[in-house]
């Protein structure tokens, strides 16, 4: 099959993967965005009746900008938290919004409660919302987006423009609303509530803030704690000019016997300035309403920049002096940043690809949370597991999410490692998750795979960036006592101690294979099992044994490299057991999933007949674990079972009968298993899987869905899944006590799995000699950023990367097809030594790789050009 024929025949129309809910659009800013019209009569189908969600994010914190015209901070800095959450019930309306008193009559510019007359356009953009809304000739332009650096503040810029021939007398009220809100998640129950701290509201002219100061007492910040904050907070309006004239901050006099659509409090001539200083007032019945009145002659324009945020109590003055120092609008500034920072990526004959991957980059990027008691900065998995849950869910996602950024931002690919590193136990253990400030949230599970990521992760990291001095940073263990009191170590010594618990504590079964416990990848596979205890102790599970086999070699080879031959021997031997006990699982074309156990401790196999691509996809990555023909045999039943039957990616379980474990097409396995591809020589396949797996690709199947368009879950159905009467294909998993339907967005398995899928797709991985470029198409391509960059023509190829670390590697780049001669290697514009070294293709093939050393230098540059 030709790769450009890859996708359906619109692919090639920048616009591609729009869906029927808006139009992919560039900005005014020259940057991706998407205009988002919800359903209309224009495109037809369309499900409607659910509001939707984009992600707005900086260094540090994130935010959710709704369809609905409403936007909610969240910051995991000192503890999980909504800094105002939208609860109609409890008149909590988030903010983001407010209501425009244009003579004789008043609206709101909130989505929901816009008059009848009025035109008004959202467009999600990279890293703002803006509302445009017209009402009887006054336009109102409303950009929110979050600060620079890690500040947990929305700024605003509000532009009312006079479109009337006549002048117009107008009052703005701007809303925010203080309701601290922790979600958490207890037994497999969601069980959010509110802060129970109260607040003392004041006005502060001199620096023209309004806030709500919380009354909780400081607590030990050296100790988790999933109960409370140890920090004490405040939450904030700032204007960046002029004062407010008047002002409300609470919730009963404002709102009154009026509703959302029309405040009592509008109904008077300007808002009241109502302060509580009794400190009695919890911070849900407070709220941030400031007033600008203001004259506009006919095509005048009127600007209004604010801030709205929440900040550790002492740390204000300073938060409102950085503020003061910043320009009036800083989007400019912050568009031109992420412009700057993007990958472009141009793989001929699709163009939306480049901006999916520019876009999914955005994402992932702005996904990142502060918390400080890991003294990091995280990439979450968001969507439901960081905002219903309020945790971070968990290694495994989070070991995946870094890979892609080892190549743009090694610094935070880093500070991920550790933030997973400092949250070890000196066992090796890892938790399921983390949650409210640094504790351990085990959710029930104690999975049995972290080990196996993190040491993929930890591989990937040193060999890419050459900062092997990472490997001797030496940090403190993870302490219910506290940090520090449980000892610290290297992270060699960790990824060492991670290694010694997968093989000493989760253990092999009776099968050889390693121990499945109560998860591995999959969290359902012992909830639907005969018997969830006995399978807890016996279950055994072939994902995790190729898992190892994936995984174990490479970090024997860094053992030996550091002079640790006690490791590295006890690696290989287990190795080899492992590869023996994973042979016995071949079922004639595909491995077998693993056992699960009844009551009467007699096992149970699952995926003895049907591929299920969590032990296969990784399997096939493993080199030399089968043979040629057996390789070809599972490829094709993996193409003709899970892939063929799904428009929408890859089915986890290739059949109609539902044998328990999670169906579905998860970005988490197709990632994997593209590369296991790419690895095999498959690339036509590799390839049109990763077009498969794009949010463009499901908003061409299924346009009536708005997840799946700019953002969307971790898993789709299947129509494998629909016939098994599991969830309608396209649509996204839901259970009585969690449901992914309640935020089918924000996921990072949707950005970062497609992101690290084009690097490998554009041949790049790294190992212990340095970098390989095998590429997964034909040139001419391209894969550039700041950091690292490559060009593959079809007579020359370049590259570069701006290096962290003092050293030097070797590149192995396969030559272009239409190259016949020798290449010539230039490195930094000098003509360097090279050679030449031949692999063989599947079908009998050579290919040529030309070898050269790149010599690095810490934070310089280095190009090179082959040709």
């Amino acid at each position: 099959m030709n790769l450009a024929q890859a996708a359906p025949d619109d692919s090639l129309n920048p616009s591609y993967g729009s869906g029927n809910h808006g139009v992919w659009v560039e900005d005014e800013f020259g940057l991706p965005a998407y205009q988002y019209t919800g359903c209309t009569d224009v495109l037809k189908p369309c499900i409607d009746g659910q509001d939707v969600v984009h992600q707005l994010g900086n260094d540090g914190v994130n935010a959710l900008a709704h369809g609905d015209g409403y936007v909610e901070l969240y910051s995991a800095r000192s503890y999980h938290r909504f800094a105002n959450h939208y609860n109609e019930t409890a008149r909590d309306y988030a903010g983001g919004f407010g209501w425009v008193k244009d003579g004789s009559s008043t609206f709101s510019t909130l989505w929901k409660d816009r008059p009848a007359n009025s035109r008004y356009e959202r467009v999600f953009g990279m890293g703002y919302f803006k509302k445009t809304i017209e009402v009887n000739g006054l336009q109102v332009e409303h950009y929110i987006y979050l600060s620079e650096g890690e500040d947990a503040v929305l700024r605003e810029r509000i532009i009312f423009t006079n479109k009337s021939p006549l002048p117009k007398s107008i009052s703005y009220v701007d809303y925010w609303d203080v309701a601290w809100f922790h979600p958490r998640i207890i037994s497999g129950k969601v069980s959010s509530e509110y802060d129970d701290a109260t607040v003392v509201t004041a006005y502060d002219a001199e620096q023209r803030v309004l806030k709500a100061i919380g009354q909780s007492e400081a607590r030990d910040k050296e100790r988790p704690d999933f109960w409370r904050d140890p920090v004490p907070q405040v939450s904030f309006v700032w204007h960046r000019r002029d004062a407010p004239q008047s002002f409300e901050t609470l919730q009963s006099a404002f709102f009154g016997n009026g509703d959302r659509q029309l405040p009592e409090a509008l109904r008077l001539s300007s808002l009241q300035n109502g302060l509580h200083a009794e400190g009695t007032l919890h911070n849900q019945d407070s709220v941030l309403a400031t007033e600008r009145s203001f004259v506009l002659a006919p095509g005048a324009h009127k600007i209004l920049d604010l801030a709205f945020g929440l900040s550790p109590q002492d740390e204000l003055p300073a938060l409102v002096k950085r503020l003061e120092k910043q320009p009036d609008f800083t989007l400019p500034r912050i568009a031109a940043r992420w412009a700057l920072k993007i990958p472009r990526v141009n793989f001929p004959g699709h163009s939306w690809l480049g901006r999916e991957l520019a876009w999914s980059y955005y994402y992932l990027r702005s996904g990142v949370l502060r918390e400080d008691f890991f003294e990091a900065r995280n990439l979450n998995q968001g969507s439901i597991y960081l905002y219903e849950w309020g945790t971070n869910s968990g290694p495994r996602s989070t070991f995946r999410h870094l890979l892609p950024l080892i190549y743009t931002d090694p610094d935070l690919a880093q500070e991920s490692l550790l933030y997973f590193l400092r949250a070890m136990k000196p066992n090796g253990e890892l938790p399921y998750s983390t949650a409210g400030y640094g504790a351990w949230h085990k959710q029930d599970l104690t999975p049995s795979d972290h080990s196996f990521w993190l040491l993929a992760a930890a591989l990937e990291y040193v060999h890419a960036t050459r900062d092997y001095g990472f490997l001797d940073k030496r940090i403190n263990y993870w302490c219910e006592e506290g940090k520090g009191r449980c000892g610290n170590a290297t992270v060699w010594e960790m990824l060492v101690a991670a290694y010694l618990y997968t093989k000493n504590e989760v253990g092999t079964g009776s099968h050889g294979l390693v121990r499945l416990l109560n998860s591995d990848w999959d969290d359902f596979l012992v909830l639907f099992s005969p018997d969830r205890s006995s399978t807890i102790s016996l279950g055994e599970s072939t994902m995790n044994t190729a898992l190892a086999l994936q995984t174990y070699p490479a970090f024997a080879e860094l053992a030996e490299m550091r002079g640790d031959f006690v490791t590295s021997n006890s690696v290989r031997e287990d190795s080899e057991r492992l590869r023996t006990a994973m042979l016995e699982q071949w079922r004639g074309d595909h491995f077998n999933r693993g056992y699960v156990y009844t009551a009467a401790q007699q096992p149970v196999e699952l995926g003895a007949k049907s591929v299920w691509i969590a032990s296969n996809g990784i399997a096939l990555g493993v080199p030399g674990l089968i043979d040629g023909s057996q390789r070809q045999q599972l490829i094709a039943r993996m193409e003709r079972e899970n892939f063929n039957t799904s428009p929408v990616g890859l089915a986890a379980i290739g059949s109609e009968v539902f044998e328990g474990g999670t169906p579905g097409n998860w970005y988490s396995l197709a990632g994997p298993t593209i590369e296991s591809l790419l690895l095999q020589g498959e690339r036509d396949l590799a390839f049109r899987m990763f077009l498969k797996q794009t949010l463009a690709n499901h908003a061409a199947a299924h346009p009536e869905y708005a997840p799946g368009i700019w953002s969307g879950p971790d898993m789709y159905f299947t129509p494998l899944d629909e016939k098994a009467n599991l969830g309608r294909a396209g649509s996204t998993w839901c259970f009585q006590n969690m449901c992914m339907g309640h935020l089918p967005y924000t996921n990072m398995f949707a950005h970062s799995e497609p992101l690290l899928s084009s690097l490998r797709v554009a041949g790049v991985r790294a190992d212990a000699r340095g970098f390989v470029v095998d590429p997964g198409v034909p040139g001419p391509y391209s894969w550039t950023s700041p950091r690292f960059g490559l060009i593959y023509g079809e007579n020359s190829v370049v590259g570069w990367m701006r290096a962290i670390a003092n050293d030097s590697l070797s590149y192995r780049i396969r030559l272009p097809d239409s190259m016949r001669d020798d290449p010539q290697v230039l490195v930094n514009g000098i003509l360097v030594r090279s050679q030449l070294e031949w692999k063989a293709r599947g079908d009998g093939s050579m290919e040529r790789f030309a070898v050269f050393d790149l010599p690095l230098h810490a934070e310089q540059y280095v190009h090179w050009l082959l040709h």
